[in-house]
């Protein structure tokens, strides 16, 4: 965790629009399971983008085009099991959304922003996969079925 809490840290001296999402959110609601990586939303804006290159260049010297941080853009960076996903980004959830609803709180030490627990179970029964399912009940939530996912309008994406 030490190598993701200099992230945060580095993230917020850069003042990067953020959220934690993923295993790690899931964790802040209670529920930890293993993961191999942590997952970080951000905001696609153009002038996030270059705070988030300078923050990554700050960070470990890594070099990435503010340009290529745009809508519907993962990055991955390093391997598991201490990968980084920098994703624009979320099944279900709208970036709006998920900013003005974020949870505030810390990882490690550090301030950090959470995907509050209303979006997280919406990505979760949106996404339809076998360990968001577990992630649900683990949550107190009832998993969804394949064919009820499509009808799910994810958390408020009408903002």
């Amino acid at each position: 965790m030490d190598d993701y809490e200099d992230l945060i840290a580095v993230f917020n001296k850069h003042h990067v629009e953020y959220i934690i999402v993923g295993a790690y959110a899931v964790g802040h609601y209670g529920y930890l399971r293993a993961t191999e990586d942590i997952d970080l939303l951000i905001n696609p804006k153009p002038e996030n983008a270059k705070k988030v290159a300078a923050a990554l260049k700050d960070f470990g010297g890594i070099e990435v085009d503010p340009a290529e941080i745009k809508e519907k853009t993962m990055i991955e960076i390093g391997v598991k099991p201490n990968a980084l996903h920098l994703m624009t980004n979320i099944t279900g959830v709208a970036w709006e959304k998920a900013w003005a609803s974020r949870a505030q709180s810390v990882f490690g030490d550090q301030p950090a922003p959470f995907l509050s627990k209303e979006c997280l179970i919406a990505n979760k029964r949106a996404t339809g996969r076998g360990k968001d399912g577990l992630d649900l009940i683990g949550l107190g939530e009832t998993p969804v079925k394949t064919k009820e996912i499509k009808k799910s309008r994810g958390c408020d994406r009408s903002t």
